[in-house]
């Protein structure tokens, strides 16, 4: 008897061939990793705010608290190059006035 192998089926992965396919397969290695930080840290600190007694059931505390996942993976993007949807409300509605060290002086 004679044992037969079968032919794989599928196309197996390849690295990529030009830059387009490199900066494409980096972007979602970036973006995954980033995904799976938040994934993690919103897990832990959902953890810790149940443990401190604070009530979790309603609807609106699961708005807030995605709301609040969002903007910290929109902050992450944005160190990694990456754009997300709440970059450009954040750009719009915040907004910092840095005095100058001088005007200290004469106060």
């Amino acid at each position: 008897m004679s044992k037969v192998i079968a032919f794989p089926k599928g196309k197996k992965g390849h690295p990529p061939q030009t830059l387009d396919e490199m900066a494409e397969n980096m972007l979602y290695r970036k973006t995954n990793y980033i995904n799976d930080i938040v994934d993690f840290y919103g897990t832990e600190l959902l953890t810790r705010i149940s443990m401190d007694g604070f009530e979790m059931d309603e609807d609106a505390f699961a708005k807030d608290f995605a709301f609040t996942l969002e903007g910290i993976r929109s902050c992450l993007y944005r160190t990694a190059g990456i754009d997300h949807p709440l970059q450009k409300s954040v750009d719009e509605t915040i907004k910092f006035d840095y005095a100058d060290d001088d005007d200290d002086d004469d106060e």
